[in-house]
């Protein structure tokens, strides 16, 4: 009777030494994302005091910098500097209005400017 336990406690055992390697082959895997984002973008305007206003831009560009260089052609360019005047939230969107000041933060009415907006 012993002879016949044997072949049976092997067996047994390569059955559960199997099954426990097949849970651990299920653990591996590849997780795949494909699509994008999409938001609208903001509304920009330049009105007639020079201020720069950004409406209805989703909350995901709060986050965004602007910068203002001079395009002048003489040798002294201005330096330029981008002043915040308001921020308001409504629900997912903001709006923001700017303008262009110069070193003494008085506000720049005429001039040439390359403004530059990036999101970190």
């Amino acid at each position: 009777m012993k002879i016949k336990r044997l072949p049976v406690a092997i067996s047994l055992y390569f059955v559960l030494s199997g099954a426990c390697y097949a849970a651990a082959t299920i653990a591996h895997g590849v997780i795949r994302f494909e699509g994008s984002i999409i938001d609208p973008p903001c509304t920009t305007d330049i009105n007639a005091q020079s201020r720069i206003a950004l409406s209805n831009c989703p909350n995901a560009t709060r986050t965004m910098v602007l910068k203002a260089h001079s395009v002048a052609t003489s040798s002294a360019k201005a330096k330029v500097k981008v002043e915040l005047l308001s921020d308001t939230t409504q629900g997912h969107y903001y709006d923001q209005q700017y303008r262009l000041v110069d070193d003494t933060g008085s506000p720049i009415r005429s001039g040439m400017f390359l403004i530059t907006m990036s999101l970190p």
